[in-house]
């Protein structure tokens, strides 16, 4: 987050924790903790966490922000990573990308293009059977 959004999180987060204590320099002393968390996962954590908390830290958002991405892994292993897999250097900094974009919650494809190109040629070998068939009980 960016110290704006940190700002911004730190004035809802006064809002819905009027009994904690927020001043001027809670957004200068939270910022640095939050920097590599995006904006929109600190609020949803911020959802739960105000759902069963009298009282809110950085921990727990940060707590709460790594279970919300880590509930968004699972079937992360059959996504299609757009790379060759023989440039296993290319591969691996692709598959971080997917991983991260996933946990980020960013909709990834995760049929690989062999797969639905599998996909085709069995549809055109179906077609093809069942015109082969329908020219038998032609004839």
């Amino acid at each position: 987050m960016n110290e704006q959004e940190v700002l911004r999180l730190c004035r809802g987060l006064a809002s819905l924790f009027p009994s904690q204590q927020f001043d001027e320099e809670t957004p200068a002393m939270w910022g640095p903790l939050l920097e590599n968390i995006r904006f929109a996962d600190a609020v949803e954590a911020t959802r739960h966490v105000a759902s069963r908390e009298k009282f809110i830290s950085v921990a727990d958002i940060l707590g709460e922000v790594k279970k919300i991405r880590r509930d968004r892994l699972p079937g992360v292993d059959t996504v299609h990573v757009p790379a060759d897999p023989d440039d296993v250097t290319a591969w691996l900094a692709a598959y971080r990308r997917v991983v991260a974009a996933v946990a980020d919650g960013v909709h990834v494809d995760q049929t690989p293009p062999a797969i639905a190109a599998q996909a085709d040629v069995r549809a055109l070998i179906d077609g093809a059977f069942r015109a082969v068939q329908e020219g038998k009980r032609k004839q």
